[in-house]
């Protein structure tokens, strides 16, 4: 059996965390270093992406964002970026414009190239991202969607690249896909999202590197994913693969570089 969302101490926890969440989000995203699409009047959309944006469409906005990078490591990294910023702006109005928006940017910043190339962008893109998919309008309408992002967030915030570059925000994504993973509604339809995210947020929360930038809110993370492991351990993963088929054909992300199973470190 599930666990009940109205039990008081897991209602209580997420209402936390997610105070949690919103508080690091503006820390971080205040103190971190501009990066190239972190500006206070972000350049617009290029008409492909605007369009494949709005259409709620992940793949199409992934290909535009490839056809019009041409190969540009750090041009993609731009353009993802500002999908990312386009994308938290249209929650309220647009969810499944909003949802797919994150999942083709993290998809992009999710590449091996991209990382190296950018690392600071690629975590700033992980982490708005992380943010859209905890926005509970997201979860409630593409929870699916929502799991499979934080998955590839949490993925990109465990490369050793991005720790480096970006401790505290790897910290930051680490402890908003924990709260992504802790949603009963996610969970309910893609139980391995606990497993895959947990895997992640091990190596984050014990990188030294990240630990010496941020150890309080590394803290926090570990709290809340032992909270994840108490809170879903009545659950019953029988359909994994078919959850796991639905996850990837609806984000598009089933070629994901730093899926956890084919990572080697």
């Amino acid at each position: 059996m599930a666990v009940t969302p109205t039990d008081p101490d897991l209602t209580m926890n997420r209402n936390l965390t997610s105070r949690i969440v919103a508080v690091l989000a503006a820390l971080v995203l205040s103190l971190s270093s501009p990066l190239v699409f972190a500006q206070q009047t972000p350049p617009p959309l290029p008409p492909a992406i605007q369009a494949a944006l709005l259409s709620g469409n992940a793949a199409q906005i992934q290909q535009a964002i490839t056809t019009l990078s041409q190969g540009n490591a750090q041009r993609a990294a731009q353009l993802a970026g500002q999908v990312a910023s386009a994308a938290q702006n249209l929650i309220g109005t647009n969810p499944v414009a909003a949802a797919a928006g994150a999942s083709a940017a993290t998809f992009i910043a999710s590449q091996p190239a991209v990382i190296a190339a950018a690392p600071g962008a690629a975590a700033q893109i992980a982490a708005v991202s992380a943010a859209i998919a905890n926005s509970p309008t997201v979860i409630q309408t593409a929870p699916q969607i929502a799991a499979a992002i934080a998955v590839s967030a949490s993925a990109i915030a465990a490369q050793p690249a991005v720790m480096i570059a970006a401790p505290v925000m790897a910290a930051q994504i680490a402890i908003a896909t924990a709260a992504i993973s802790n949603n009963a509604a996610v969970v309910a339809v893609a139980p391995q999202v606990t497993q895959q995210v947990g895997v992640n947020i091990n190596v984050v929360t014990t990188n030294p590197v990240v630990i010496a930038a941020a150890p309080q809110v590394v803290q926090l993370v570990q709290q809340q994913t032992q909270s994840t492991s108490q809170n879903n351990q009545g659950q019953t993963p029988s359909n994994n693969n078919n959850n796991n088929n639905q996850q990837n054909d609806q984000n598009n992300n089933s070629g994901n570089p730093l899926n956890p199973a084919d990572r080697s470190g």
